[in-house]
């Protein structure tokens, strides 16, 4: 028996993945948003509220101001904000050893995956994962933390690439306890409507706190339906426009 799957976890999953790898490595996570004024100067912090004809603004060190509305031109968004969630459908050939089996093992044939996560800038995405492999006695249940960088092009462009990992805790029927796997893919996407994209990826996964330390593979497609950043701020500066 690893000694490391008990009593941490694996450190609690790397202390849940490095505080989810520090805010999606989002540099501008403090100010989100730009205002422009009529007069060209410009103002980023996060807009928190729109209170009688003013617009509050945090600033990154966390004092507030008060803008009129008369006097912004234009709000921007400086983090790309954008919530998603996809679903996907695959072929998986998941390796791993069975305590109830005394043996290693494998869990082939298809995997449902759900993702709901959140962009918070042009490059970087987080996300909650879940992942079911239906088997006969021993069905598969993964629960992850993953991050995923877009490399080719930024998630919002039509055609795009991108990398990601996602350390899983996994579940399976009959076990005693559940074990962790680290997950890393490669994928692209494509926008065929605003806000909805068809993606495919290719995944390896390997245990890492478990006797069986055999690589698995996954092919994947699948849909993602996306609150598209561009819509946030045009109702936005809409409500602005109506309230001048």
């Amino acid at each position: 028996m690893n000694i490391l799957r008990y009593p941490t976890l694996a450190f609690y999953m790397f202390n849940i993945f490095f505080a989810w790898s520090t805010g999606a490595v989002n540099a501008q996570k403090k100010q989100p948003d730009k205002v422009v004024l009529q007069n060209t100067e410009t103002r980023t912090g996060k807009v928190t509220d729109f209170q009688g004809d003013m617009l509050r603004l945090r600033l990154a060190d966390k004092s507030e101001i008060l803008i009129p509305y008369a006097d912004i031109d234009t709000i921007m968004g400086l983090s790309h904000r954008t919530r998603f969630f996809s679903t996907a459908i695959g072929a998986i050939n998941f390796k791993y050893y069975s305590p109830f089996l005394l043996e290693n093992t494998s869990a082939k044939g298809a995997q449902f995956q759900f993702r709901y996560g959140k962009f918070r800038s042009a490059r970087w995405a987080r996300f909650v994962q879940l992942g079911i492999i239906p088997q006969k006695d021993f069905t598969v249940t993964k629960l992850g933390l993953g991050l995923q960088y877009y490399a080719i092009k930024r998630h919002y462009n039509r055609l795009n690439g991108y990398i990601g990992c996602t350390p899983e805790l996994n579940f399976v029927r009959h076990n005693v306890t559940p074990f962790v796997t680290f997950s890393t893919h490669i994928g692209t996407s494509y926008m065929t409507h605003k806000g909805l994209r068809f993606f495919s990826e290719l995944t390896w996964q390997k245990p890492i706190f478990n006797i069986g330390n055999e690589r698995s593979w996954g092919l994947q497609i699948g849909i993602r339906l996306n609150r598209e950043f561009l819509n946030y701020y045009q109702n936005m500066n809409e409500k602005v426009r109506l309230k001048r």
